[in-house]
């Protein structure tokens, strides 16, 4: 935020002034005054102390120990932000880096009330209370008595003189201690206050003594009787308070208000007063001037601030309404108020009325000639005035405009013809002394311009209500419209600085580039809305005067923007935080914003002519300092917190943070976010607050950045470390314990279900082995006993044929294949029956192999891993149907010189693998499943599937082919 020291100058009317009441939250009763190092300001009132940010006043509590809320009487800030505290009642508290220390008599400090402390040359430390005066040894303060020729004395007031001495105002003298002296030397004066005196920077002091305040330049001398008076006939106090600014002004307090002395050295010193300001007033109890040189003054109903804002504002003849304006070369500006009159300023501040003028438009040609129109009084004829060498000389204006119009813009072209918009009537130029509507403008020239300037080629460019441009350059007139870029809607100024032309209107700002128009996006759009003045001064800064006030885009900015469309330019506003008050006027007279000679902006609005020296803006390239007030965890406050650990169970954190006692702390934008769970930086504004929930443990880092009004960030701003420890249950060891038990019932469902599966086919297999048990007793003792009956009867028949006889030749025949079909009819039933006891795969498959008809024979090796199971009956059985119908078709199409049977008992299955190494299978037929006509292959997956298993085929030609058989296992 730029800065200055209150001038001399300047009035107190021209000084920006706040106020904040107890309705703002502002500390009542307030003793003294003080601020530390990173911003802060301190007061000391009647209910302990409280602290000011500049947006928030709060009562303050030290980390671990909150400050009594007693009466504190007097406040010292020491360097790297520690800060004294004297209380009402007795003792002192010292508070560093939100730490306590308490001293009270058992650690010398004296008894009763602490009017002042002081901070010597040397960095000691004094205490003036209402018993005793003491310094403080480093561990202990000690009283200040006989040794140092201050027996039985107590001091009023403490003050430092340049050269080091220590003056202590006692109940009747003053007492001096040079500095490197042993003991205080008297002064002989027989006065003394309660308040102490001050020193100007011509090596003047000032010093209150009832109803005056005189001047001296001998500290030896302080009360002499023919001391200078500076005032007289003041209200009769002990204890006045006298402050000199940095700019020499002498500001004191009276019963009333508030005074000041812009220059007490003067020859005819002035006073100004102010008894009543922002509904505040009575009982002035505490100056102070702050870093930025803003003077404070602490009051029975509040806090008061007066500061020089960026903007001077004007005071008697400037104070006119909507000015008409042109800069002089001198650095004055001639300015004709909205039907008022022509007055002109000069460079150090004198203005004059020059002539009765009703200004609604102004324009100076480069050569140095001024235009004025004169705005329309009901029944009067607008005027077009000249001005040029001391003289005014009236231009004969178009017959046709009649009464009731104003003048809305003037401008002279290269060509030297005059141009007038006239509300209502359109655009006029005039050549010689002859008017004319100039052909190829909107309408005709029929359409009023709101706003016309001449480049530096002398061509002139029109902005129009309608949102369009014209140029009109040696007789040829060019139109632009938004599809030429022009899209800010009413276009309200016109611009060329450092050969490059800018435009401003309702949506923004936008520049002429290669025959086109680009509209200039700023990171803040309402800042650069509605502008109604542009100026380039020569550093290459852009500054607009819009709804928002005046808006400066600095040159870096301006030329990175042109570089990259995509890029938005920061701006930093002047407002009236800066001194700047009233409205620009929206359509006449245009523009509110010219610069001057010697670079100083004119600002015009319905208050009068502001102005704003871009040179002396100082002080606004520190970006902000970031403090961390608190952070708030489970109902428990942690002030200034450099690192936390915070309990068990904790998901929720409240961090506070400001940046201290900005000029403009509204304007101040912070990004802030909390490492550990946040990607990027979350914009809060001007919010000053962060909050986040549903933590979990771990280790974070809050971190928080500002930036200036004209987007300078501190880095690394501020941040605090904090961990938060997991409860029992968010552990480590309980996450894999939590993991082991998933993974335990996992296994206990896997078994669970795969018993389920096991006992189903169990089930299954044990149905299926009493259906074949019944079927084969059903064979046996039906078909087959019934077949070997017929047998025996036709047997019995045959033999009672001759032998020989051909009808005994066929029975006996006939015998014979019944035997075998008997025969056949047994082995089937065997083989139902066989199922009925245990089998060895091996064994099993062995026999397979044995009687597979390879011709020629072939080698079949059998392997067998793993630990061996049993295999159920049923299972057995299909297996070696699988196995034999595998092993048949190897012998028949194969062509194999070798086969490989591979018998895996893994853990939960069990796998055979009869691998060949003969010419393989077909494609085709491995697509299809099975030959036509044949079932040998479909054969084989039905039985697999009747025993719960899979069963799949592999093969290549040319490279054998694998059978595989997979069953899971049931136990």
């Amino acid at each position: 935020m730029p800065v200055w020291p209150i001038e001399a100058d300047r009035t107190l009317v021209q000084l920006h002034h706040e106020a904040w009441g107890v309705h703002d939250g502002a500390p009542t009763a307030v003793n003294m005054m003080a601020q530390t190092d990173d911003g802060f300001l301190w007061f000391a009132t009647a209910t302990g102390v409280v602290r000011f940010d500049g947006v928030r006043f709060e009562s303050y509590g030290a980390r671990g120990a909150s400050l009594p809320r007693n009466p504190a009487h007097s406040i010292l800030a020491l360097p790297s932000n520690g800060l004294l505290v004297g209380w009402f009642w007795g003792g002192a508290s010292l508070v560093r880096n939100g730490d306590v220390t308490h001293w009270s008599e058992k650690d010398g400090y004296p008894p009763g009330t602490t009017y002042q402390f002081l901070r010597d040359s040397d960095g000691g430390l004094w205490a003036a209370t209402s018993t005793a005066l003491a310094r403080f040894d480093g561990k202990r303060w000690q009283r200040v008595g006989a040794e140092m020729n201050f027996a039985g004395l107590h001091a009023y007031a403490l003050f430092l003189d340049r050269d080091g001495t220590v003056g202590a105002l006692t109940e009747t003298t003053l007492m001096l201690l040079p500095r490197g002296a042993a003991a205080f030397r008297e002064t002989g004066g027989t006065h003394s206050s309660g308040a102490p005196m001050a020193r100007a920077r011509d090596d003047k002091y000032y010093f209150s003594l009832g109803t005056s305040i005189r001047s001296f330049t001998n500290l030896a001398h302080y009360d002499r009787p023919d001391n200078p008076v500076l005032l007289a006939g003041l209200p009769d106090s002990d204890y006045r308070h006298l402050l000199l600014d940095r700019d020499g002004g002498l500001w004191f307090s009276t019963n009333t208000g508030i005074a000041r002395v812009p220059q007490p050295g003067g020859k005819d010193p002035r006073v100004e007063y102010h008894e009543t300001l922002g509904g505040l007033e009575h009982d002035y109890s505490a100056l102070l001037e702050d870093r930025d040189g803003s003077i404070w003054v602490a009051n029975g109903q509040g806090i008061e601030r007066f500061r020089s804002g960026a903007i001077v504002p004007p005071t008697g003849l400037m104070a006119t309404r909507w000015p008409a304006m042109i800069p002089d070369t001198s650095g004055g500006l001639w300015f004709a108020g909205w039907k008022s009159t022509l007055r002109h300023v000069a460079a150090d501040g004198t203005a004059r009325t020059v002539k009765s003028l009703r200004g609604s438009s102004a324009y100076v040609e480069p050569g140095g000639a001024m235009w004025f129109a004169s705005g329309e009084i009901t029944g009067i004829a607008p005027e077009l005035l000249r001005y040029e060498g001391g003289r005014f000389e009236t231009i004969a204006l178009p017959g046709e405009l009649g009464l009731g119009v104003d003048l809305q813009a003037i401008v002279v072209d290269a060509d030297g013809g005059l141009w007038i918009s006239v509300v209502r009537r359109g655009v006029f130029r005039r050549e010689g002394t002859t008017w004319s509507r100039v052909a190829g403008l909107p309408d005709g020239g029929r359409r009023t311009a709101v706003v016309m300037a001449a480049d530096a080629s002398g061509n002139v460019w029109l902005g129009y209500r309608e949102g369009q441009v014209a140029q009109y350059a040696r007789g040829k007139v060019r139109i632009y419209g938004s599809a030429d870029g022009v899209d800010l809607g009413v276009v309200s100024a016109i611009h060329e600085g450092d050969g490059r032309l800018w435009i401003g209107g309702d949506r923004g700002v936008a520049t002429f580039d290669r025959d086109t128009f680009r509209t200039i996006a700023t990171a803040a759009p309402d800042a650069v809305a509605g502008i109604t003045g542009i100026v380039e001064t020569r550093g290459g800064d852009l500054w607009l005067h819009g709804v928002g006030g005046v808006a400066r885009m600095r040159a870096a900015e301006v030329q990175r923007a042109l570089k990259d469309p995509a890029h938005r330019p920061e701006v930093r506003v002047f407002s009236e935080q800066d001194g700047l008050r009233g409205n620009r006027a929206l359509v006449r007279p245009l523009p509110t914003l010219v610069k001057g000679s010697d670079e100083r902006l004119w600002i015009a609005t319905t208050r009068g002519v502001f102005s704003l020296d871009p040179r002396r803006l100082v002080g606004d390239d520190v970006p902000p300092t970031v403090v961390i007030n608190s952070a708030v965890a489970a109902g428990d406050r942690f002030v200034a917190p450099a690192s936390l650990e915070l309990p068990a169970g904790t998901t929720s954190l409240e961090f506070d943070y400001t940046v201290p006692n900005s000029a403009a702390p509204r304007r101040v934008r912070f990004r802030h976010r909390l490492v550990g769970l946040d990607d990027d930086w979350r914009e809060a504004g001007p919010r000053r607050q962060a909050f986040y929930t549903n933590l979990g443990p771990g280790s974070y880092r809050f971190q928080v950045t500002a930036a200036s009004e004209d987007g300078l960030w501190s880095e690394p701003g501020a941040s605090v470390a904090f961990d938060i420890a997991p409860a029992w249950y968010q552990t480590r060891l309980f996450a894999v314990l939590c993991v082991a038990t998933g993974l335990f019932l996992l296994w206990l469902l896997y078994r669970l279900r795969m018993a389920q599966v096991a006992a189903r086919i169990r089930s299954r297999l044990e149905a299926q082995l009493i259906e074949r048990e019944r079927i084969a007793r059903e064979l046996h003792d039906t078909l087959l006993q019934s077949t070997q009956g017929l047998i025996l009867h036709i047997q019995s028949a045959a033999t009672k044929m001759a032998p020989g006889e051909a009808p005994r030749e066929q029975l006996e025949a006939a015998l014979e294949h019944a035997n075998d079909v008997v025969a056949e009819g047994r082995n089937r039933v065997l083989d139902l029956r066989i199922a009925g006891g245990q089998g060895d795969v091996r064994t099993i498959l062995q026999e397979i192999a044995a009687a597979t008809p390879f011709d020629p024979r072939i080698p079949v090796h059998i392997n067998v891993q793993g630990k061996v199971r049993t295999v159920h009956p049923l299972v057995l059985a299909e297996i070696k149907q699988i196995a034999s119908e595998a092993l048949f078709n190897i012998a028949r199409h194969a062509q194999a010189r070798s086969v490989e049977v591979t018998v895996t008992f893994a853990l939960r299955e069990l796998r055979i693998r009869i691998h060949d190494d003969g010419i393989g299978i077909a494609e085709e037929l491995l697509s299809a499943g099975s030959k036509p006509g044949h079932f040998g292959l479909s054969g084989m997956r039905e039985r697999a599937q009747n025993i719960g298993g899979t069963f799949s085929i592999e093969s290549r030609p040319g490279k054998g082919t694998d059978v595989m058989l997979t069953l899971p296992a049931t136990d």
